[in-house]
């Protein structure tokens, strides 16, 4: 769900320079300083795109939203509840995929297998069928409700060390007003 990439603006190092002036500016010199962009940490945590849609949020030739990211192009905000909080009663925002609105959505089952059939061969015995998780929400907006897969990679059992860092870097950008939590 999450990726470590190295830091584009340090190379990895943690460390950014600064030009500085002396004299009137006729010295100059270079001063090191932790990068901003990372905070001295070398690399930064990234959302990998979704595998479904490749990051576009678009499917069926670019005229749909994609169900398996909500559209974001990344994991939603259901991609956030740790698997043991995937309880009825659990609440997250996400967009509807029925009214279309971000809204807060209340989980009203708790995770459930299914057999998913993937090919559709005449012969019932030559269709292949897939094991799969999914969890039924609800939107309280316009209160339809719906199931949602779950991802096997995502939905750690707790948050781990990773998802609170890049939940707490989404925090820090959104004091200074530059983004917006997905």
């Amino acid at each position: 769900m999450l990726e470590r990439t190295k830091c584009a603006e340090c190379g990895g190092t943690g460390i950014s320079f600064v030009e500085t002036s002396a004299f009137l500016g006729l010295v100059k010199k270079q001063v090191p300083i932790s990068c901003p962009s990372c905070g001295g940490k070398g690399y930064v945590l990234k959302l990998k795109p979704c595998a479904y849609c490749s990051g576009r949020g678009l499917v069926g030739n670019e005229r749909e939203l994609c169900r398996v990211c909500n559209g974001t192009g990344t994991a939603d905000d259901f991609a956030w509840v740790p698997r043991s909080k995937l309880v009825p009663g659990t609440h997250f925002t996400r967009a509807c995929q029925i009214c279309r609105r971000r809204t807060s959505h209340e989980i009203m089952s708790g995770v459930e297998s299914y057999e998913k059939t993937v090919t559709w061969e005449e012969e019932e015995s030559l269709r292949q069928v897939q094991q799969v998780q999914r969890v039924r929400v609800r939107c309280t907006e316009c209160d339809d409700s719906y199931w949602i897969a779950i991802n096997p990679e995502a939905h750690p059992e707790e948050r781990t060390e990773d998802m609170e860092e890049f939940l707490a870097s989404l925090d820090s950008q959104d004091e200074h007003g530059a983004h917006q939590h997905p």
